[in-house]
């Protein structure tokens, strides 16, 4: 009877162990992947951030483009108004 108590408790000692190991692997894969989504999310971040700026510097030359038309228009049209008249 002691040797098949030993037995289920070196069995259970055993199943223990590989308990652990598993979680610790898992534990290392969230560690993992947690990090690799930081990673990730800063990129992205990075990257918006970038866009961002290059959407802003675009509306700035757009409006001065459409400030230039507008002062081109006026040009033109103060050339042409005295021959009209």
């Amino acid at each position: 009877m002691c040797a098949a108590l030993e037995q289920s408790h070196a069995a259970l000692k055993q199943h223990a162990a590989v308990l652990e190991a598993t979680l610790a692997e898992r534990a290392s894969s969230e560690m993992e992947s947690d990090s690799s989504t930081r990673d990730e999310l800063g990129r992205r971040d990075q990257r918006t951030a970038e866009l961002t700026e290059s959407v802003e510097q675009l509306e700035q030359t757009l409006v001065k483009e459409r400030q230039t038309a507008k002062d081109l228009r006026a040009q033109v049209h103060t050339l042409l108004l005295p021959s009209v008249l």
